[in-house]
């Protein structure tokens, strides 16, 4: 079997204010693709398509399923939260972090005011999302003087595991990148 290149995602907590989560590759893995791609002068900006696609993925398809999936491993709501929640209006115990979709939208939509994206390109190519709330802050880190725990929303991060088949779709993305950009005609 194919050894899985080695994705590394960092949540970087920026001031208590904002935060964004960093996949990235080890360094061996970028010196190997870097190695085998080195006669393709141009590659590092022709990435950007490719990670561009990976960030939509990560956005759309990775945040979307945790969310759905509250999880895995997100603690159950304290009663008083589910009882303030029936009072409101909302349903009980489910679905967690949903009650506006504000946070869910933060973390998806490109456009929501508090929503931080950052490709960058080169040796050091990486991908950076996350969001500038405090809700966002709170929940993905916890917060023990709340008492509030940590419901992290980006795979990879806050013990949330970075699954083998999202690993695996990252790098068929960059492969039809890659693929797409040797194969165009000159």
């Amino acid at each position: 079997m194919e050894k899985l290149p080695s994705f590394s995602p960092v949540i970087r907590d920026v001031d208590k204010k904002h935060a964004t989560v960093k996949i990235g590759m080890d360094k061996r893995t970028a010196s190997q693709i870097m190695e085998r791609m080195s006669v393709y002068k141009a590659l590092p900006e022709k990435f950007r398509p490719g990670l561009e696609e990976i960030a939509d993925y990560v956005r759309n398809d990775m945040i979307a399923d945790t969310f759905r999936r509250e999880g895995p491993g997100w603690k159950p709501l304290a009663k008083r939260t589910v009882r303030e929640r029936q009072q409101a209006g909302y349903s009980g115990r489910h679905p967690i972090l949903q009650r506006s979709k504000d946070l869910y939208r933060e973390l998806t939509d490109k456009s929501h005011p508090h929503h931080i994206e950052v490709i960058k390109v080169g040796q050091r190519a990486r991908i950076e999302i996350g969001g500038s709330s405090a809700k966002f802050l709170e929940n993905q880190m916890g917060k023990k003087s709340q008492r509030l725990p940590s419901r992290p929303m980006i795979p990879g991060t806050g013990g949330l595991p970075l699954r083998d088949r999202d690993k695996m779709e990252m790098t068929r993305i960059l492969q039809r990148s890659f693929n797409r950009y040797i194969t165009r005609p000159r």
